[in-house]
């Protein structure tokens, strides 16, 4: 058995990561997260919907060449002198350059106009692509440090538990306790053993969730530095947010672009009632080889210069009823535009008010954990005296560690909400990712190989 498990060992080794941070992490993503790739593509395949439409608008030149071999036979043709017996040969060999270019075609010029809004739609929906990529890095980073927070909790409580339980037994054998007292902080630290393990599974969860969109194996990350500075929004005005995400928001941006290319869709509709003015230019040369009828061969060159004017008249209504369903369309873009422009507004509000409550729960947080580790204190000490019993002892643990956990997840919660306000409002940049970087130097999390081994060599055990 120890030979599989330092060949299981051996293999683990092979795929280990560096210690990461952020920043590192966030150059990965860049690189080799499916989503934002695939929003690239998008975006470059959109961008193409501009030079198309204008390409009608420029010259439109055409070549054709053909040659056509020539048999004929008539009673003209039975001169003795020929020598043919009336049947005449020839190849007819030709070329032709055609020139056409509308002049004024109102329907081209619009889809013009509608392809312009497509692209910055694009753009739009590309640069919130690039915002979605930096939330999402963060949130998956954050996470995996709030997994180990939660399981180096738990390891401690569950250390602690341990500690009263030895306590317990030793006061039960010399009779200052009952074994009930014991039961209890059994049940605790068992509930206890449960939790780490759970967290164990949640932390290695993360790790996986994190190289979905790294592609690369990631070990360990670096840790979040102790008392993290908090501050308010800059500028600590609600409706200047709010002002900004309605100018800047790209996801408000796309939807108004993609309104503007429906609005220039029903111009495009409509045009196809008016005439349309082109040049229809050609030059043509032909040869014929010589033959009986023709020795010296027959040339012909011909060119032509001309503008035509198509009026449609009448097309069975299908240009109304495309034009009733680009005005339908128009007004859905404007709908929904508009839905997320209040969706937005509404969040923008939440995401500020959350950041200021969170400032003043981390505070709170911080307090809750110095009174429950002097609860915990005092209650040890009336306990050996005899005035308090395990049960309070047991509720002082769990309050410490609930706070600990509450302190833990409104750190992070806190950090997200200040990245996604600057989403909403259009300013968030990698630039972001700098910054918080700065607060990631206390050094890293338990490795991601560690919990691997340790259930290698448990189902080992078990097995």
């Amino acid at each position: 058995m120890r030979w599989i498990r330092w060949l299981l060992g051996l293999s683990l080794l092979v795929h280990l990561a560096f210690a990461e941070n952020l920043a590192d992490i966030y150059q990965l993503t860049v690189k080799n997260d499916q989503l934002f790739q695939n929003a690239t593509a998008t975006r470059q395949a959109d961008s193409e919907s501009l030079p198309q439409a204008m390409a009608v608008l420029f010259p439109n030149i055409s070549a054709q060449a053909s040659t056509v071999m020539n048999r004929s036979w008539s009673m003209a043709n039975l001169n003795p002198n020929f020598g043919t017996g009336g049947l005449v040969k020839n190849n007819t060999n030709g070329y032709q350059l055609t020139l056409t270019m509308p002049i004024i075609d109102f329907n081209q010029w619009y889809q013009v106009s509608e392809a312009k809004s497509q692209v910055k739609q694009a753009d739009a929906a590309y640069a919130e692509a690039a915002q979605d990529l930096i939330m999402r890095t963060a949130t998956a980073y954050f996470n995996v440090l709030s997994a180990e927070d939660l399981l180096e909790n738990n390891r401690a409580q569950k250390d602690l538990l341990a500690k009263q339980l030895k306590q317990a037994n030793a006061r039960f054998d010399i009779g200052v306790d009952a074994k009930t007292s014991v039961y209890n902080v059994q049940a605790q630290y068992d509930a206890a053993v449960a939790q780490e393990i759970a967290s164990e599974s949640a932390l290695y969860a993360a790790y996986q969730d994190l190289q979905i969109m790294t592609k690369k194996p990631v070990n360990r990350l670096s840790r979040l530095i102790d008392h993290l500075p908090v501050w308010q929004p800059t500028p600590s005005n609600m409706d200047a947010w709010q002002k900004a995400a309605e100018q800047h928001n790209f996801s408000i941006l796309a939807l108004r672009y993609a309104a503007d290319a429906a609005r220039s869709a029903i111009g495009a509709s409509n045009a196809n009632h008016l005439p349309v003015l082109s040049t229809n230019n050609q030059y043509t040369r032909t040869a014929d080889s010589p033959n009986a009828s023709e020795p010296n061969g027959l040339r012909e060159t011909n060119s032509s210069i001309g503008l035509s004017v198509t009026l449609p008249l009448f097309e069975g209504g299908q240009v109304l009823s495309q034009t009733r369903q680009a005005q339908d369309l128009y007004v859905a873009a404007l709908t929904k535009m508009e839905q997320q422009h209040r969706q937005v507004l509404s969040q923008t509000v939440q995401t500020y008010s959350n950041i200021l409550s969170g400032i003043v729960k981390i505070q709170a947080d911080e307090t809750a954990i110095q009174s429950a580790n002097s609860a915990l204190t005092s209650n040890q000490a009336a306990y050996q005296a005899g005035t308090m019993t395990i049960i309070d002892v047991l509720n002082a643990i769990n309050n410490l560690y609930q706070a600990k956990r509450n302190y833990s997840a409104d750190e992070y919660s806190y950090l997200l909400n200040t990245l996604t306000l600057k989403k909403l409002a259009g300013t968030l940049t990698n630039l972001d990712i700098v910054a918080l970087n700065k607060y990631l130097h206390n050094g890293y999390t338990i490795a991601a190989s560690e919990l691997v081994q340790k259930k290698i060599n448990t189902n080992i055990v078990v097995n």
